[in-house]
């Protein structure tokens, strides 16, 4: 009971930590790439876990299956290059109301891929925590402005983009848990972040032509690229990617419904915005929908995998 418990506080650190890494991006966004700052982010996240990935490789003498390289060489692919190419594109071709809601729609994938693809249990509480964090979010996004919010008018493909980025985390973190459970957090943390920064710097090259603009970044972007790196990317995903050992997929991934609420909160404190009514009935929604999907399954609502 105990270690749920820390494992539950450790989330919620992690949950806090990510929420914002979306402020401190928007400060660097004017003056860095976006695609710059997404494989920015990622390699420098990957520095400090690098001493720790060649002790653990040479105090337990580990050696990783051929198989086992080559499938987290791919959830690198997709859980770090194609989540981040989707998340900023589909962002520039819709708004940031779309962007943060659909971007933030990954429990509601796992908790309905789970279960087909991995031993996790899919009951009533669960896809009713799913849908209930789905409208606390567009309520905490829209402000309950929904005239505003519409994915068949004028950003379909961007929305389309934000969905993608959703279900490649979602998808990424369900079949993470195998290797986490062979090897440990760090160890599959740090190849998929290394084979993802491999992969990110192919679109750099294309579109941007190489790497010339980071010579152009001034010393305080480098300061907040360090948080977002080293905190916001490096500590966070070794203490998620743990969790989700510890306390399974569904409860751990369960837990980013909190992010956009605490979004809220820093947009309150750091750009002095003021959420309404509807912007705290839905951050209520959102803590109930953690409930729910964190609640142990009754037996007779449970799908599980046999």
């Amino acid at each position: 009971m105990n270690k749920s418990i820390y494992w539950y506080a450790a989330l919620m650190f992690v949950m806090i930590v990510w929420a914002t890494v979306y402020p401190v991006t928007k400060m660097i966004v004017s003056n860095v790439d976006p695609l710059l700052i997404s494989f920015l982010r990622y390699l420098v996240g990957i520095i400090p876990i690098l001493p720790f990935f060649i002790r653990e490789i040479k105090r337990n003498n580990i050696k990783i299956a051929k198989r086992d390289l080559a499938e987290m060489t791919f959830l690198g692919l997709l859980g770090v290059t194609a989540f981040a190419l989707f998340l900023f594109y589909g962002i520039q071709l819709s708004t940031a109301s779309n962007g943060s809601l659909l971007a933030n729609t990954q429990p509601v994938f796992t908790t309905l891929l789970a279960p087909l693809l991995i031993s996790e249990s899919l009951s009533f509480s669960r896809l009713l925590g799913a849908v209930i964090g789905l409208a606390g979010i567009s309520l905490v996004v829209t402000g309950g402005n929904f005239s505003e919010f519409n994915l068949l008018q004028g950003h379909f493909l961007g929305d389309m983009l934000l969905v993608l980025s959703a279900f490649s985390m979602g998808v990424y973190s369900i079949l993470l848990k195998k290797h986490i459970g062979n090897y440990g957090g760090l160890l599959p943390t740090f190849i998929t972040m290394l084979s993802g920064t491999f992969f990110l710097a192919f679109p750099i090259l294309i579109v941007e032509g190489g790497f010339g603009s980071i010579l152009h970044i001034r010393l305080h972007d480098w300061f907040l690229l360090l948080y977002i790196g080293v905190v916001g990317t490096a500590l966070v995903y070794l203490m998620f990617n743990s969790a989700l050992k510890k306390i399974g997929v569904i409860r751990s991934v369960g837990f980013k419904l909190f992010i956009p609420v605490f979004g809220v909160f820093f947009s309150v404190l750091m750009l002095g915005e003021k959420p309404g009514l509807f912007v705290i009935t839905g951050a209520v929604l959102v803590i109930g929908a953690v409930y729910f999907i964190q609640k142990a399954p009754r037996i007779g609502w449970m799908l599980k995998k046999k």
